[in-house]
């Protein structure tokens, strides 16, 4: 949490410093929003690259099928680990999930994961703030021709194999069909004011 103390004592630093015509609760208000961006930009970079190495080390022992049977035994725990190292909750929602744990569960997920995937939208990141909490939003993109091993098309990306292995472990599933850079869902913390 080093990251998080220099932000805050970075954040501390330029709260003197206050563009005119702005009063005290904006200039803390927005201090604050950027804080918390930092932060929970911070977090969902490891929280990312731990998944994507995991992964990444998953295919290069077993193939996609190999990397099929770790996600659906581990990603679940190690989101749950950084979340406790963290002490944040840490999840990931998509209208288009594989793993129904990660449907949106309220109504301002749903309005993110639509204000997100908007082709024009440039916004990377968002803070919203529900009574005590801050709620940290960031897209989640198809980044690298690997995920399409997986979340890609059926007819040319998905191997047969992968393929039937993902039906057998997920009925349900939607995450097929994105292209190289789509917006696949969203990053979610939840932070204490």
């Amino acid at each position: 949490m080093k990251t998080s103390i220099n932000i805050l004592i970075i954040a501390a630093l330029f709260s003197g410093c206050q563009p005119k015509g702005t009063s005290n609760t904006e200039q803390t208000a927005e201090i604050s929003d950027t804080t918390y961006r930092h932060i929970g930009d911070s977090i969902t970079l490891r929280a990312q690259q731990t998944l994507v190495n995991q992964v990444l080390a998953a295919i290069g022992e077993g193939g996609a099928t190999h990397a099929v049977t770790f996600c659906s035994l581990n990603a679940g725990p190690i989101t749950d680990s950084l979340s406790d190292y963290y002490a944040t909750k840490i999840q990931r929602i998509s209208s288009l999930n594989r793993n129904s744990g990660n449907t949106p569960a309220t109504e301002t997920d749903s309005q993110m994961l639509a204000y997100f995937s908007t082709a024009a939208l440039q916004q990377k990141d968002t803070v919203v703030h529900v009574g005590k909490s801050v709620l940290y939003y960031k897209p989640i993109r198809i980044g690298m021709t690997a995920c399409l091993q997986c979340h890609g098309d059926t007819k040319k990306d998905i191997a047969p194999e992968t393929l039937a292995l993902l039906q057998e472990k997920y009925p349900q599933d939607k995450a097929i069909g994105y292209k190289l850079g789509d917006f696949r869902g969203l990053w979610k913390l939840t932070l204490k004011e």
